[in-house]
């Protein structure tokens, strides 16, 4: 009998959950901007030069949401990785959680973790701080790799 890879059915059910999720939360909020919040002809953002128009902003507003989008895959790595390790659903979510703020504390390069708006707005605005992508993506390589490595260790169609 072929074997299914499993593996690859989870690394992509749950990033295709979140996409899902974060195009309903953005059309949703964007319809409800059109319907019912003043017209605009432009604006302006703090932190960048010059005014934006509407398409301008809506592209912006896609900018923003992939990047919250990574931090979200980021939170999910953490929670895979912990879930992996710790048997009990419950105390997976309470470790999961202990884990986040502690990195938090451990140094403030992964504050994006808790307090994305601030981090996501300076890097849409071109405030000079690399520290963001390179931990996401540090964070998503790790959180992938130990995943994988786990899930084929674990194999049970083997």
């Amino acid at each position: 009998m072929p074997r299914t890879d499993t593996t690859m059915f989870f690394f992509i059910k749950y990033p295709f959950t979140l996409i899902v999720f974060l195009i309903s939360t953005f059309l949703i909020s964007t319809i409800f901007g059109m319907v019912y919040l003043p017209k605009v002809d432009n604006t302006i953002v703090l932190n960048m030069t010059g005014t934006f128009s509407a398409t301008d902003m809506m592209i912006f507003n896609l900018k923003f949401y992939a990047l919250e989008l990574v931090v979200l895959i980021c939170l999910l790595a953490i929670s895979s990785i912990v879930s992996l390790i710790v048997p009990n659903a419950i105390i997976g979510a309470i470790s999961t959680i202990v884990i986040t703020v502690g990195l938090v504390y451990v140094h403030d390069k992964f504050d994006f973790l808790l307090v994305n708006l601030k981090r996501i707005f300076d890097v849409l605005t071109n405030v000079p701080n690399e520290s963001f992508n390179l931990w996401a993506i540090c964070m998503i390589a790790i959180g992938l790799i130990i995943s994988i490595g786990v899930w084929n260790k674990r194999d049970c169609l083997d």
